[in-house]
């Protein structure tokens, strides 16, 4: 049996990957490029027969680009039955290490950045609300150690394919999902406010 894993989230980038019942990466890819033709090639390329199950990244990210991976993942569910899972991007970028504190940060264009903190876990626990911030305006927690999708001084920069195969990972442990309870994780702008991340 076999898993196909999304991540959409992204501006016009795709990760996709092939994995073992158990979230084993056996093969991936990125493909750059509009999602309308993206996402057909890589369901065709790592979708097998045996195909147990799809597994959703869920946002933060790319407005159009998250509800395209949801909508794969729902037609996936309703042409061949399949089981869905799913987890959102800043937990499987904190998955990837693992680390006592840690901040994930991801990139969200215009320079801006979705960030939030958490604590060594399986999967990684929560200890802040996600935020959109500017880059220039934001402060890390000074104990916490960041993991980042981009290059960023004095982070740990964590590729697209280990960030999807972490995100695999945490998604088997939270379980199937019923696909019409499937919500995006969208973090806007006028949230800068409420976060605990934010600067005095």
């Amino acid at each position: 049996m076999t898993l196909l894993a999304l991540d959409s989230c992204r501006r016009n980038a795709l990760s996709a990957l092939l994995a073992r019942p158990d979230g084993a990466m056996l093969e991936g890819g990125v493909f750059d490029g509009a999602l309308a033709r993206t996402v057909p090639v890589a369901i065709s390329k790592y979708l097998r027969p045996d195909c147990s199950g799809v597994v959703v990244v869920l946002g933060p990210g790319s407005y159009t680009g998250i509800r395209a991976g949801i909508a794969a993942a729902k037609a996936l569910f309703s042409a061949r039955g399949i089981k869905v899972y799913a987890t959102d991007r800043l937990t499987a970028l904190a998955a990837v290490h693992n680390l006592e504190r840690s901040v994930s940060v991801l990139e969200a264009g215009r320079g801006g950045i979705y960030a939030q903190t958490f604590a060594r876990g399986n999967p990684p626990q929560t200890t802040s609300e996600p935020g959109h911030y500017t880059l220039a305006d934001w402060s890390p927690p000074a104990a916490d150690e960041i993991v980042t999708d981009f290059d960023l001084a004095g982070s740990r920069k964590c590729e697209p394919l280990d960030i999807l195969a972490a995100a695999t990972r945490v998604a088997l442990t939270a379980g199937e999902v019923e696909p019409s309870r499937i919500r995006a994780l969208y973090v806007s702008q006028p949230e800068f406010t409420k976060h605990v991340l934010k600067k005095p």
